[in-house]
This record gives C-alpha cells, structure tokens and sequence, in this order.
C-alpha cells in the first residue's frame, strides 16, 4: 500500500488508500507543520494497514468502558465480580481519565490516576486493584483493536502491604465455646458456624449460601458451588468468587454429626413457625439454606462478624480479628499440622498458589 505527502498553504497532508465499507478510497489527513511530521504520520497510517491493525480509537475511555463491563464482564463473570468492577469504574476511573480517548491514553495519564488514587488515603490492596481493573479493561481493548498497546504495563504495579493475619489460639476458641449455650437456637448456629469455618475455611459468603444438598452425609463431603453476595441494596445467590472457589471438601466425623443434630433443630423450629417459617428465595429460586435465623430467614454475612466482635469482646480476647481470620486459623493450623501448599490452596479455592503462599509464607512452625 502506497501513498504520498503535499503542501496545502502552510501545513503539510498525507494521502493513502483505504476500504471503507468494501470500497477503495483515497483518504486525505492533516499531517503537520513539516513533510517530515506529514511522512511519519503516513508511515504510521501504512504500517498498520500493511499489518492489518485498526487505528487507534476515538472513542471515550468512560463509553469503552461501559461497553466492555456490560459485553465482557456481566455474562463471563460471576454477579460480585461485576458489581465489584462496575463500582470501582464508576467511582475510581472514570472521574479521573475518563474523559479521555482511547487514543489519548499514555503512560502519564495512568500514572496521574494513580497518584489519583494515593491521595484518596486508599489502602495499598485497594490500589492495586483498581489498578487491576483498569488494565485488564485496556487488555481487552488490545485485543479488539481499540488501542496498540496498553499504557498500564509500562507503569509498575502498586505493590500491596504485606498482611499478616490475627489468629486465635485453640485456648481462646475454648473460651468462646464455653460462653455460648448449644441449647439456644442462635448460639447453636454461631457454634456450627465457628465449627465449619475453623474445620474448612469457608469465606462468609460461601457458608451464608450453603445448602443442605452440598452436604454429602453418606461420602463426608460438602461442595462449595456458590455463594450469598450483596449487590447494591438488595442479597442474591451467586457462583462462587473466581473458578477455582468451586471445590469439594471433606468433613470429619465430628462435624457430620454437628450438622446432622443442628439439622434436627432446625426441623423443629420450622414446625414451630409452620406457615410463619421463611422460605428463602433468591432470583425466583427457593433455597434450602444451612445458616437460618429461628424464623427460617437467612443470615446476613455481616451478622456473624458483628456477634464475633461481641463474643471477644464479652471473652475479655483483646485482638482485632475478622471473621475472615478464622479463615486464616485454618490455614495456620493446617499448616502447622503438616499440610502442603498445593493441598491448602484447594482446599481454600485460591485460584493461584501465588496466593497462598504469599499470604501464609511466615507460617513456619
């Protein structure tokens, strides 16, 4: 493909042939001040017909956006993943560069949105994913011939605080059993709850969307195939975090029979209610979920750390610990006992080894 350069009064053009809807036509731009800007501009033009590139798009990066959140991400990803890109596109990106084009993105403006970030006082994780988005967003925009390159990979990733969990010792677990009453309906959940988590390590979301289908009493195993999220104002039913959450645990004798006695009670208190009883329904789906409040209702993520905060509190245990730190006792005590990273990252469904290893590399005893 060839093409020329000429001088129209004080500026230079470039001409070059193109196809334009099935039909060759001769396209005229603006090239600058000198034949030299004008060359290098249609040398530009040339190389990427020649390689069958697109030009870089002119389209704004808040509609490209828009665009792949709602054509590569709402149906690929699960629901939390989406609101959770969607939230930090909307909140973060956007009012910092998202009136830019595609086109116009360098490495300067990702730099700008970082520093963006910085003074916004956000934590080092948070960063680091934002930033994450943003970079996957312009991956795909690579991909489909929107950009030629994506600025983000020559910016270096904002490195994440390395956190080392709160745990809670066997003693101090003695403590918080002993002050609840396995014979009131809400300590029996909190126990099983504590149980579960210790003995597996489930994420919240995944133990607030378990079913008692996921339990196999007969093989001693549970199947972790989703998960109760919050999207917005309202909860729903998802799959679970990334592909690698969905997994099959095996559960102890122990817990088996945990389950199977708190199945009972929770039996009795729905013939207690009898047509006051909740059925929970997710997505026009009923769901017989493990975790119920007395009245059948299900049980909001968030309750169970707000009783945990009071029950340490109550135990005189001054720690900062999450609920998700029982999640990392697990893990701790797994690996005290002997237990090797390949087996602990599937059992905690991290989808990369990476993960957990560099979260549980100081676990050396």
């Amino acid at each position: 493909m060839q093409g020329s350069v000429r001088k129209k009064g004080s500026a230079w053009y470039y001409r070059y042939y193109a196809y334009v809807q099935g039909e060759k036509k001769q396209i005229e731009k603006k090239g600058g001040k000198t034949k030299k800007e004008a060359l290098e501009k249609l040398n530009e033009q040339l190389y990427l017909i020649n390689n069958n590139l697109t030009t870089p798009s002119e389209e704004v990066l808040t509609d490209y956006l828009d665009m792949w959140l709602n054509d590569y991400i709402k149906d690929e990803k699960s629901e939390n993943t989406y609101d959770k890109y969607k939230n930090v596109c909307n909140k973060y990106i956007k009012p910092i560069i998202g009136n830019l084009k595609l086109k116009e993105l360098k490495v300067i403006h990702i730099e700008k949105f970082l520093k963006s970030l910085k003074q916004k006082d956000l934590s080092s994780t948070s960063m680091q994913m934002y930033f994450g988005v943003l970079k996957t967003s312009l991956n795909k925009a690579v991909k489909l011939q929107l950009l030629q390159t994506n600025p983000c990979i020559y910016v270096d990733t904002p490195k994440r605080d390395r956190y080392e969990a709160n745990i809670l010792t066997l003693q101090e677990f003695k403590l918080l059993y002993n002050s609840l009453n396995p014979l009131l309906y809400n300590d029996s959940v909190f126990l099983l709850a504590l149980d579960l988590t210790l003995e597996t390590g489930l994420r919240r979301g995944e133990m607030c969307g378990l079913t008692w289908e996921s339990i196999d009493f007969i093989n001693k195993t549970l199947k972790v195939n989703k998960s109760l999220i919050r999207i917005e104002n309202h909860y729903s039913i998802s799959a679970p975090k990334t592909n690698g959450s969905y997994r099959t645990l095996p559960l102890s004798d122990s817990l088996l029979q945990k389950l199977k006695r708190y199945q009972l009670l929770q039996k009795q208190t729905k013939l207690k209610y009898g047509s006051n009883y909740t059925i929970n329904c997710f997505n026009n789906k009923f769901y017989d979920l493990v975790f119920t409040n007395e009245n059948g209702k299900f049980i909001l993520p968030s309750s169970f750390l707000q009783r945990f905060k009071r029950l340490l509190k109550n135990c005189g245990i001054e720690k900062n610990i999450r609920w998700h730190d029982l999640r990392h006792t697990n893990a701790t005590l797994l690996l005290e006992g002997g237990v090797d990273f390949k087996t602990l990252q599937s059992r905690l469904g991290h989808t990369l080894i990476g993960t957990t290893m560099d979260i549980y590399a100081h676990v050396t005893e």
